[in-house]
């Protein structure tokens, strides 16, 4: 609290001298302590959301729409270049100025200590808790990079598209490109008022700019320690991402509670880890379904099954995942979907797959998605089409996220029938299917269906679980099926099913009119249709 007047980011109030009828609010707020943090070890948390009279600070304000790339994009792209950079942007709330008519709602009290005085100190900056601050920060901050598009281009893309909150993530696959944006980056940011801390690399020639007043906090190459960068852990020495699992106590009986703050710890944008964690989502799954509390212990042979996911969940943190997929000196890039489903779950991986001349293929995992089978979705053909749809959905997703241009996308799926659907016609479907088919073939038109055999389909993986151990050394998991590493593939197809072999094919039946013409002697009684009219007194005109 010294350091926000120290700062000039709040002011002492004498409350004796506001205007009649001026509206006002009181945050509560408390320390948190960090130890792990470099830079920040106790910081003040605001609670805005503390009611009074049954409403709060946060409930009367708006939330604002979203100015920045989401988070799974943001890291995706990080996955691409040669030379990347990471920084934070210090106290970035606190570095953009409130209007006065609104920092009476942004009042505290506080003391130093019980014998003194209590205090009414107004903050003056944008304040984390608020129910807008989100949306107030990034605004600004991507109305700077608006501003000075014209003297910092590569800056401003940096901004609008590979920052999250105060988070900077870019990279570029040419040095001297690479220094040169970062360098419009602290540029244009400082025009701003904004500061960039926390500075790694996993090129020490891009941090030779950087002030000497950052270097205690810069990480590079011969940096032994990971560090967190957008919730993913980052080593900058070795260019890999790196997870951490919760640690497990043995001696503790698992309950609902405990089991679902492990999975949660294994922060996973990118899905890298979806086999692993699907084990945990289809635990918890049965959980729910015997309506357990959440502190209520957890017995009989789902407590053995609980006690081995977190045993070997510890496994995770052995994993050691290129962050470079794309291998920049390649001359094609594909890009590969798999789709699979079980009995409980489905999911869905990709691979970029890069051709370069005269060398080996690279085939890479960029991102995998897993979701639990809806109950009320009983054949399995029905879960392989959800299986196919979250993956044309996950395709959608990369294509607006990347920057490599891709030659050709090729999706998998070891069903027939879902593969015999999508060459119908959905007005030839039943309903459930129709709509599902339906929504594939207009997002996906550009994409190819393929066949792939079980054994071959690293989806599998995803729908059915596998333990970190195992997964450490699956090379399907990481690498692909064995023949997309091959310059030329070919997969042995099974002939096409017939239309009586698919199921919720509507029936099409050919209908025809036959009129007995003796019962109408009229027609040839008269030659002319007028004739027939006339006789049995119908007008032509009404005809």
């Amino acid at each position: 609290m010294a350091e926000y007047e120290d700062l000039g980011h709040c002011k002492e109030i004498d409350e004796n001298k506001d205007m009649p009828g001026i509206v006002k609010w009181y945050l509560p707020h408390h320390a948190v302590l960090k130890p792990s943090n470099t830079t920040t070890k106790c910081r003040v948390v605001f609670d805005a959301s503390a009611k009074v009279s049954g409403r709060s600070l946060n409930d009367v304000l708006k939330v604002g729409a979203i100015n920045q790339s989401d988070l799974q994009s943001i890291v995706l792209r990080f996955r691409e270049p040669c030379y990347v950079l990471s920084a934070d942007i210090t106290k970035m709330y606190r570095q953009i100025i409130v209007d006065e008519c609104h920092t009476p709602l942004q009042r505290v009290f506080w003391r130093i200590d019980p014998s003194c005085r209590l205090r009414v100190l107004e903050l003056t900056t944008v304040t984390y808790g608020t129910a807008s601050a989100p949306f107030l920060a990034t605004r600004a901050l991507l109305k700077l990079a608006i501003d000075e598009r014209a003297k910092y281009p590569m800056a401003a893309d940096i901004i609008e598209k590979d920052c999250y909150v105060d988070n900077a993530l870019f990279g570029f696959n040419d040095l001297s490109t690479a220094s040169a944006a970062q360098e419009q980056l602290v540029q244009l940011l400082s025009a701003g008022g904004f500061h960039l801390h926390k500075w790694s690399s996993n090129s020490p020639k891009l941090l030779e700019k950087i002030p000497q007043c950052d270097r205690e906090e810069l990480v590079c190459i011969g940096a032994e320690e990971a560090i967190k960068t957008l919730g993913l852990m980052w080593n900058p020495a070795s260019d890999e991402l790196i997870f951490s699992s919760a640690p497990s106590d043995d001696k503790k009986t698992p309950t609902k509670r405990h089991l679902l703050s492990v999975i949660a710890h294994m922060y996973d944008p990118l899905g890298l880890v979806a086999p692993v964690i699907v084990i945990g989502k289809l635990l918890m799954h049965r959980i729910w379904k015997a309506k357990l509390n959440w502190d209520e212990s957890i017995t009989g042979e789902l407590k053995n099954e609980v006690e081995t996911f977190l045993r070997a969940i510890d496994g995770v943190s052995q994993l050691r995942i290129p962050r470079q997929i794309v291998n920049s000196d390649a001359a094609v890039f594909e890009l590969h979907g798999f789709a699979d489903a079980s009995m409980y779950a489905y999911g869905a991986c990709v691979y970029i797959r890069s051709l370069v001349p005269e060398k080996k293929i690279d085939v890479k995992l960029l991102c995998a998605k897993s979701k639990i089978v809806p109950k009320d979705v009983l054949t399995i053909p029905r879960k392989e089409l959800l299986a196919a749809g979250l993956l044309v959905r996950l395709v959608e997703k990369i294509l607006s996220a990347l920057n490599t241009a891709l030659n050709e996308i090729i999706l998998w799926s070891d069903n027939q029938i879902v593969l015999a659907w999508l060459q119908k016609n959905p007005s030839q479907l039943d309903l459930y299917v129709s709509n599902r088919v339906r929504e594939i073939k207009e997002s996906g038109e550009q994409f190819r269906w393929k066949y792939v055999n079980t054994n071959e389909n690293p989806a599998d993986l995803v729908s059915r679980g596998q333990s970190a151990d195992k997964l450490l050394s699956n090379d399907l998991w990481w690498n692909g099926p064995r023949f997309l590493r091959d310059e030329m593939y070919e997969i042995d197809s099974p002939e096409k099913l017939a239309d009586e072999d698919i199921p919720e094919l509507k029936c099409v039946s050919a209908v025809q009119a036959v009129v007995n013409m003796d019962v109408l002697p009229i027609f040839f009684k008269y030659e002319s249709f007028k004739k027939i009219a006339t006789s049995v007194g119908v007008h032509i005109a009404v005809l």
